[in-house]
Formats: structure tokens, sequence, C-alpha cells
């Protein structure tokens, strides 16, 4: 049994070091890293463009006036967006978000809060700040593997 053992790790030794092990050990870590971070590019995109429409939605937001985003925003402490309400309340009543004139003073860090209450739990929130994030990580899992196949 010894000797079957040896010989199976002999054959399996000259394989990986041949060059069609090598292309077909890249292509499955090509295969694993897309597998792994096309879900992750995808949340992340769809957080940025939620971010930039709440963004969008609030930067006018004026409470003085009446604004709907606004008095959501101030009564109920959700944004709304394509018809779903995102947010938990913690921005309820809080009059420090306007100035005196009534206008939003910080749509976009308003924006922010709110989408990382959105980061799904399966997902490391670092990698799905943005899109670029995700890509480059990806990048960077794809180059360290290929290093390491090749170089071995």
């Amino acid at each position: 049994m010894g000797r079957r053992l040896l010989e199976l790790l002999r054959r399996l030794d000259r394989w990986q070091h041949g060059r069609g092990a090598k292309i077909a050990c890249s292509i499955a870590a090509f295969v694993l890293v897309a597998a792994a971070f096309w879900p992750l590019h995808r949340e992340a995109s769809r957080l940025d463009r939620l971010e930039a429409s709440i963004v969008e939605l609030l930067k006018d937001a004026n409470l003085a006036e009446r604004d709907a985003a606004a008095v959501e925003l101030f009564e109920q402490g959700t944004v709304t967006v394509d018809g779903k309400a995102y947010g938990d309340g913690r921005f309820r009543g809080a009059d420090q978000l306007f100035d005196e004139a009534g206008a939003l003073l910080a749509a976009a860090s308003v924006g922010e809060i709110v989408v990382a209450d959105e980061i799904p739990a399966w997902a490391p929130s670092f990698l799905v700040q943005s899109p670029s994030s995700s890509l480059s990580w990806a990048t960077l899992v794809l180059a360290w593997l290929l290093v390491a196949v090749w170089a071995g």
C-alpha cells in the first residue's frame, strides 16, 4: 500500500509541473474567484446605485418647504426610493440635520448611513463599499493565485 501511495504522489508531482496542469489550475482559479466575487460586485453596484438615488432625492430636501423627502426623513426616519422605505428610524426627529432655513445639511452622510444598514450579513462590508473595491480585491486574489500556480 505504501508503494502505491508513493507512486501516486510521484505521478501527481510530475503532472503538476506540466504546462497543462498549470493552465487547468489557472482556469479553475479564475472560475473560483469569479464565482466568489461576482455576487459581491453585484451587491456593491446595487448599494452604490441606491446611495446615489438617496443622495439625489435628499440633496434639495427642505423641511421648511415641507418637501416630501425631508418630511419623511424627519417624521419617520426613513427615505423612500422606488416605493421602498430605507432606514431604521434613527433620523426621526433629528432637527440637527437641517439648517435654520430647513435645508438638509448632510445628504451624502444620510445616504451613506442608510445604505450601510442595507449591507447583507453574508457580505464583508469592506468588499461592498464600492464596485471598484470588490473588483480590486478580486484582481488581487486572482493575481496571488496565478503567481502561486505558475511559480510553484
